[in-house]
């Protein structure tokens, strides 16, 4: 009797711990559910912070990377320059004024006068006359417009032959800058004038567009338009107005175009020159 009623007890206790522990355990889930949920909190901001990190530390290189192509330029040391008229006409009205221009001496062109020349002459060719260039060399030359002269007289100099004329409205005197300092062109109306300067560097002063013809990646035609491929480039933004170098290189095999900043440059095939924007200067302004 005695055993069968320790039996019967214990199949009774497990019963009820067998009807029990489910409802134990339910209940100990229940109270673990908000621990579970700060964990999964705790690991998705860890992730997020993850991120941030990487995503902060290709900012940083960004930086690096554009503080190594932006320069600072103090005001003072930029000289702003003109690209060279063939010649003074519609400057009589300027008398006494000089103006910097941008030009390449030549050894041929039709020039009056020793010194100070008519205001048709050849600037070029007056350059070269004048000892300011010699032929075929790019310069920066101070031009002043003065007054008409009652007589020019002719020379030769510099290989450049110059003729004699009587009365004339207006002169001009030429001399090379020697100004120190960085000068700095306006945007070009195109680049291709520019390549035998193969391996050198200019400064322009550009206004960024998301517009115009571009063909190439970094490497770009030296037809496609200089506003645009700064864009594209990185170095400007559209209504963004800066000082940019560019380098002017050989033609290419071909160019490969892409889209970038808004900006979509094309494919193209050889071609006979090309340029590439390799820094841009901050004016402070």
């Amino acid at each position: 009797m005695h055993l069968r009623t320790t039996m019967l007890i214990a199949l009774l206790l497990v019963a009820c711990l067998t009807v029990s522990s489910p409802v134990l355990s339910s209940e100990v889930s229940r109270d673990l559910q908000p621990l579970v949920e700060l964990d999964q909190i705790i690991e998705n901001l860890e992730k997020s912070i993850a991120d941030l990190q990487s995503l902060l530390a290709r900012l940083k290189e960004g930086r690096q990377l554009i503080a190594g192509q932006l320069r600072v330029a103090e005001p003072e040391t930029i000289i702003s320059v003109l690209f060279a008229p063939k010649n003074l006409r519609g400057y009589e009205g300027r008398m006494g004024e000089t103006f910097t221009f941008y030009i390449k001496g030549a050894s041929s062109g039709s020039i009056w006068g020793t010194g100070s020349y008519t205001h048709d002459s050849s600037l070029a060719a007056a350059a070269v006359h004048a000892g300011a260039l010699r032929a075929g060399e790019w310069g920066v030359v101070d031009v002043t417009v003065l007054p008409g002269q009652s007589s020019y007289k002719g020379s030769s100099a510099n290989g450049v032959t110059s003729g004699s004329y009587g009365s004339y409205s207006a002169s001009y005197q030429v001399s090379r800058n020697i100004s120190k300092g960085m000068y700095v062109l306006p945007d070009p109306d195109g680049m291709t004038q520019f390549r035998d300067r193969r391996g050198e560097v200019l400064y322009f002063r550009v206004t960024g567009t998301e517009r115009g013809s571009v063909w190439g990646t970094e490497v770009y035609t030296d037809d496609s338009e200089l506003a645009a491929a700064a864009v594209h480039a990185g170095f400007l933004k559209e209504g963004e107005t800066g000082i940019i170098g560019v380098m002017f290189l050989p033609g290419q095999d071909k160019y490969v175009g892409s889209t970038r900043n808004g900006v979509k440059s094309s494919d193209f095939w050889q071609y006979g020159g090309s340029y590439k924007i390799v820094e841009r200067y901050a004016t402070g302004n």
